[in-house]
């Protein structure tokens, strides 16, 4: 078996394990708009009073920390922290 075949049958066994699981993932790409759309510099700057406290966020999802992380690189390049 190939590599190219060896990693199409891993990833084809991971989405039968996903959707075995009920494991839906967001996509990379739905997370960084969301992101971009909803952290506002300005916004999370209020929240944890000019960086004085942290931002906790919480992930709707419960899934596998995308968009949290997303969330903490984009505070991070700010400046600010987030728990």
């Amino acid at each position: 078996m190939s590599p190219t075949e060896s990693a199409a049958a891993v990833s084809a066994l991971r989405a039968r394990n996903r959707k075995g699981l009920g494991a839906w993932y967001t996509p990379e790409e739905l997370v960084a708009v969301l992101v971009e759309n909803t952290v506002d510099r300005a916004w999370v700057e209020e929240v944890t009073a000019g960086g004085a406290r942290p931002l906790t966020v919480l992930d709707p999802a419960c899934g596998d920390g995308r968009l949290l992380e997303a969330v903490g690189a984009r505070v991070a390049t700010w400046g600010l922290r987030c728990v």
